[in-house]
């Protein structure tokens, strides 16, 4: 409240006569801290009082066109496709150019529509057909991590090699927003909502890197979603897992890695500090560490630990020396996840397994406030068939589960006989090979739990009937439309139009 954001587009000397495409390149090198520093002082003399002024860059999202153009057999094809590729450059861009020509609007989504006319209305040309929107850059491949908003409304990230994605539309459409070259992106974490205290929590998101071949990890955290990023410390140990909490005020990761569990204040310049949790082993590493905060605002911290040491419970905030270990010894639990079900807690441990081993699926722990619960740890497996479970997410009273061997997984936990059920292999999941479908390696749920996003190795798919049903999601060809957030705007690619005489059609 009481913020104002300006985004910016650069001019561009010689724009209005140029032919070619309009790259965000070449609006970057436009783009010089001196303008948006002048810009800034400029807007903050005549700001209202009571209100701060926010400006920055705008965003640009590249965009190609793929169409066949049948020309009169009149006409010159070299002439036509000269005059098409200069118009589709003109309109795809993100500049005043005319009162004619007022550039692409923010927000605006590229249709085929929006191509058809175009096309369709240039001099010479008989018809349009096979129209493509390309964009080059999505969560296509290698995706390791998803991740849900818990304030911003349909808004989700995926990591894919060496960037973050958002979409803004709950995976219709991707946007890079955070590239660290060199490195490879294993973790992404939002600020859960549950866990706020304050709305400044709004926008935080933290990422954590592979380094050194999977020795070390690097930090980063964004407090706008993605847009900008902050440089963390680079840690001497491999971070696991991460979770968000409030520690004293102020937001706190929580890291578990193969030396211990640390902790690392969000602040500018702050360093991870070890936080004991069993005294008697003091190097004993954790696989995953989840946070719990109840209605009246008290945490809850709980770890996995390796050596299939069980898992530890912390009912005072993850504080030192203050966690018991709860049961789960000598089981392989490598996913912690908390699920808010009205005033209710639980904990959720999911189990790998080894081999041809069937698995075991899912332990539940209710949260009570101490280290004890009514009924223990309580196990979820009948019809678990499915190796190793690498991931979890809630939509209600359906626990859907991320596993080895059989896609994702869906229990209703009010059943009566609760019964792990696998998807169909024609499910729409990416197969392995025949009857057999690939590995997923992460999934997560839209806050309002009206669409499941999963991803491994051929990219992000997405369900909207609970995971009974999977579709593409990070495509890079699109025959409908190309969103963009409403903050950003359209520049254009390379156009690869085809142009030929009527008489050439086969």
């Amino acid at each position: 409240p009481g913020t104002v954001g300006v985004l910016l587009v650069p001019e561009v000397p010689g724009i209005q006569n140029a032919s070619g495409p309009l790259t965000a390149e070449h609006l970057g090198q436009q783009q010089t801290g001196e303008i948006l520093t002048q810009v800034q002082q400029e807007l903050d003399t005549r700001r209202p009082l009571g209100t701060r002024c926010l400006v920055n860059w705008a965003r640009y999202k590249t965009v190609r066109v793929k169409a066949r153009v049948l020309v009169h057999r009149e006409e010159d094809p070299t002439e036509v496709k000269k005059r098409i590729l200069t118009r589709l450059y003109r309109t795809i861009n993100p500049l005043f150019l005319s009162n004619a020509n007022t550039g692409w609007e923010f927000g605006k989504s590229l249709t085929s529509w929006d191509i058809y006319k175009l096309l369709g209305t240039e001099t010479g040309v008989s018809s349009v057909g096979q129209v493509r929107l390309i964009v080059d850059n999505v969560p296509g491949s290698k995706v390791k991590a998803l991740e849900a908003d818990g304030f911003q409304p349909d808004t989700m990230y995926a990591a894919s090699e060496a960037t973050v994605f958002r979409s803004m539309n709950n995976g219709r459409g991707w946007e890079s927003v955070g590239v660290f070259p060199g490195e490879e992106v294993q973790l992404v974490k939002a600020y859960p909502r549950e866990a706020a205290t304050q709305a400044s929590r709004a926008g935080i998101l933290a990422v954590a890197t592979k380094l050194d071949g999977g020795k070390s990890s690097g930090i980063y955290i964004s407090r706008d979603c993605g847009e900008t990023w902050e440089s963390g410390p680079k840690t001497r140990f491999r971070i696991e897992d991460m979770a968000w909490m409030d520690r004293d005020g102020s937001p706190s990761l929580l890291f578990a890695t193969d030396l211990g569990l640390y902790e690392l204040s969000a602040r500018a310049g702050a360093g991870p500090i070890q936080i004991v949790v069993n005294p008697a082993d003091l190097a004993l590493g954790f696989y995953a560490v989840a946070v719990s905060t109840d209605t009246w605002g008290k945490t809850s911290v709980a770890v996995a630990a390796r050596s299939d040491g069980g898992v530890f419970l912390s009912s005072e905030g993850g504080q030192p020396n203050t966690f018991t270990q709860i049961g789960l010894n000598g089981e392989l639990v490598r996913i912690l996840e908390v699920q808010h079900r009205g005033p209710h807690r639980y904990l959720w441990a999911g189990v790998a397994a080894v081999g041809d081993d069937p698995g075991k699926g899912c332990f539940r722990w209710t949260i009570t406030g101490s280290a004890e619960s009514p009924d223990g740890w309580r196990a979820f497996g009948k019809g678990w068939q499915a190796g190793g479970c690498r991931s979890l997410t809630f939509q209600g009273s359906t626990i859907l589960a991320a596993s080895l061997r059989r896609g994702v997984l869906r229990l209703d936990v009010d059943a009566r006989d609760a019964n792990w059920v696998s998807p169909e292999v024609d499910c729409g999941l990416p197969l392995r090979d025949v009857g057999r479908l690939q590995p997923v390696d992460t999934i997560a749920s839209s806050p309002d739990g009206q669409v499941l996003l999963s991803g491994g190795a051929e990219g992000v798919f997405s369900s909207e009937d609970h995971g009974v049903t999977f579709k593409p999601s990070s495509s890079q060809e699109f025959i409908e439309e190309v969103t963009v957030p409403k903050t950003w705007l359209f520049c254009s690619g390379e156009h690869e139009i085809k142009v030929e005489e009527e008489d050439a059609k086969k």
